[in-house]
């Protein structure tokens, strides 16, 4: 592992993606892109040894020195740190009475990454329990990349903090080649419009739901024995994104048209520990016609068109692209990236984690009971949705904002996402 850090660091693409995405969240009375993670002990815990042990971390002091700073006339964005604020500070809050689920809803706020450390630490005592709330700001790094930080927080000497820059010299002519390559895919998608289930609440500010559903082991088995069935191999997010999708369509329609699903894909390399610094994600996207209503024809649509973007290097493309623009002034950067979905940016944003928390099992010396990510703030579309297992248990934690749909609405969508996972017979 790296010792010394630099007092300066550029953005990459996905990082300057991430910063519209704030902009984006705020604008529409959102809290700014904020991810949190929350992690139960079952034991007694204090905050001076969880502040004494995170200050062992040089990593994550310098990550918390880390300020957004604008470097030149086209106001493009770079982390700067600030070493007198580099000291890591825990803050012990009151006893909460209520769930998880409420104080994720009652206490968040922006992590303001220009005027502030741009990660946050709660420890808050529950009944029985003790949580520990990791909230940063998503311009910084990756749920992954939090994820290896803590996975390797006293043992770190194998991990790799800065990614290589894969593309420092790449000829202009190539870089507008991809461009052209990712727009004539995306524009004829979206072109006709795309189906969205909640209005824009634009210099509103409501609150955010979360909810969380969580398998039994019983019930995780059944959901792999459902995704077998289907017959989706190593593509089983596809299932996963047909079922949200299906799901989704019961809800009552405040828009109509195709789904359109943008979902993250991990571009690190597999059996490499990291790295962690910045945002190592691209994106596949997927397209629902409006009348596509069947399970298997969804699911197998979806997967066909995973297969298709891999073969022609579509996420390598658009990776390529989002490096270009981040040298781009941010209203034409916004233009081309909300311009076509007139800001909606997709029907609902999902992501898969996995079982990339395995492994967690103890933290300051602590078994850890419970782990789980809570998404950002996603005022308009208005819901995003994350899949991921811990202990072998799969879990799904979705947001939305309150007061456009009412309760039954969500029920009726929760019902019908469990029925479409485990229900282990295909149509």
């Amino acid at each position: 592992m790296e010792t010394t850090f630099p007092d300066i660091f550029p953005l990459n693409g996905s990082d300057y993606f991430q910063v519209f995405l704030d902009r984006h969240h705020r604008k529409f009375g959102g809290i700014g892109n904020t991810s949190r993670l929350a992690i139960t002990f079952s034991g007694p815990l204090d905050a001076d040894h969880i502040q004494k042990a995170l200050n062992k971390s040089e990593l994550l002091k310098w990550l918390v020195s880390l300020r957004l700073v604008t470097s030149n006339f086209l106001k493009n964005p770079v982390w700067k740190s600030n070493r007198n604020g580099s000291k890591i500070s825990v803050q012990s809050l009151p006893k909460h009475t209520g769930s998880i689920i409420e104080y994720m809803e009652t206490h968040h706020e922006w992590i303001d990454p220009w005027n502030a450390s741009p990660i946050k630490f709660d420890l808050v005592p529950l009944f029985d329990k003790i949580m520990l709330v990791i909230s940063w700001n998503h311009i910084l790094l990756d749920a992954r990349g939090m994820e290896t930080i803590l996975q390797n927080l006293l043992d770190s000497q194998h991990m790799i903090v800065f990614a290589k820059d894969n593309f420092p010299d790449l000829p202009w002519k190539q870089r507008l080649a991809d461009i052209k390559k990712v727009k004539d895919f995306l524009i004829p998608a979206v072109k006709s419009g795309i189906r969205i289930n909640f209005p824009k609440q634009k210099n509103s500010t409501p609150s955010i739901k979360y909810e969380v559903i969580e398998f039994s082991t019983q019930e995780t088995m059944r959901l792999d024995a459902a995704t077998q069935s289907y017959k989706v191999g190593v593509a089983k997010s596809s299932f996963y994104i047909a079922a949200v999708d299906q799901a989704f369509r019961e809800i009552k329609a405040h828009g109509q048209g195709a789904s359109w699903i943008p979902v993250p894909q991990d571009q690190r390399r597999k059996g490499v520990v990291g790295p962690v610094m910045a945002n190592q994600v691209s994106f596949m996207f997927y397209g629902v016609p409006a009348d596509m209503d069947s399970m298997s024809e969804v699911t197998h649509t979806i997967k066909n068109q995973m297969l298709d973007q891999m073969r022609s290097q579509l996420p390598s493309s658009y990776k390529i692209m989002m490096d270009s623009m981040r040298r781009f002034p941010s209203w034409l950067y916004k233009r081309m990236v909300a311009g076509p979905t007139k800001e909606a940016l997709a029907t609902f944003f999902f992501s898969d984690i996995g079982t990339s928390l395995d492994g967690l099992n103890t933290l300051f010396d602590m078994p850890v009971e419970d782990a789980v990510h809570f998404p950002p703030n996603s005022i308009f579309p208005g819901m995003t949705i994350i899949f991921m297992r811990f202990n072998g248990r799969q879990k799904i934690i979705y947001s939305f904002p309150e007061g456009d749909l009412y309760k039954m609405d969500m029920d009726k969508f929760e019902k019908q996402l469990k029925f479409n996972l485990l229900n282990d017979a295909t149509e």
